[in-house]
């Protein structure tokens, strides 16, 4: 009988110590994607540089272009082109960063329960065992 209590402690102890480490990590995770919430085109998901100013991006473009290109657009055209592809970077950034935080929350409270179950079934253990001896 001690070496199935004992057994239990180490499985209670052990779950709630995985359930605190995995509470801390799953934590930052949240942290950072709340934060990049504010600035999803510098998440830090990819490096979209390019984006910040219409005027990286209109180097960028020429620079694509080969000299003997048939067209090279105009601003308005580059303008459109750089609105559009901001706000698909962006739509894209901020689908990442709510999968993020919606798995890491899930995993947060998830280890809160786990963490919780176990602590008071190692309580309940420990007030059993005061009281057989």
């Amino acid at each position: 009988m001690q070496t199935m209590q004992r057994a239990a402690k180490i499985y209670g102890y052990t779950v709630c110590v995985i359930s605190v480490i995995t509470f801390i990590i799953s934590l930052s995770a949240v942290i950072t994607a709340v934060l990049d919430t504010s600035e999803p085109l510098y998440a830090g998901y990819q490096d979209y540089t390019h984006l910040s100013s219409f005027e990286n991006f209109k180097v960028d473009a020429l620079k694509a272009i080969s000299k003997d290109a048939a067209y090279i657009p105009d601003d308005a055209t580059l303008r459109t082109m750089y609105k559009s592809a901001r706000k698909e970077t962006i739509a894209h950034s901020m689908h990442t960063i709510w999968r993020n935080l919606t798995v890491s929350g899930i995993i947060l409270i998830f280890s809160v329960v786990l963490f919780t179950i176990h602590w008071m079934w190692m309580r309940r253990l420990g007030r059993a065992e005061q009281m057989t001896e």
